[in-house]
């Protein structure tokens, strides 16, 4: 009699932190089906969206310490900002 082993990847929570108007890292590499936590540490408002061509999403108004989730569905590399805040940035690699 045999077993077969077979392992399915685990899909990973990373967490962005939002304050002085920064993403708390400047650009991540993360899996397809991973996902980020966005924590809003800041005393103002922010947005978070993608408007990469055909990776967007909109999570809309995020309030001071509000956290929103994004899960990744495709590979690709993305930019991700703040439609209150147009300095903020992040770059998420997804492999």
């Amino acid at each position: 009699m045999s077993t077969v082993a077979t392992s399915a990847a685990v899909a990973e929570t990373h967490v962005i932190s939002q304050k002085n108007k920064m993403f708390s890292a400047k650009e991540i590499t993360i899996a397809v089906g991973d996902e980020i936590e966005f924590h809003n540490f800041d005393d103002t408002a922010h947005s978070i969206l993608s408007m990469t061509p055909g990776m967007e999403f909109d999570l809309k108004t995020q309030r001071q310490n509000e956290v929103k989730k994004y899960t990744f569905t495709k590979p690709g590399r993305l930019e991700i900002g703040c439609d209150i805040h147009p300095k903020m940035s992040l770059i998420v690699n997804v492999k």
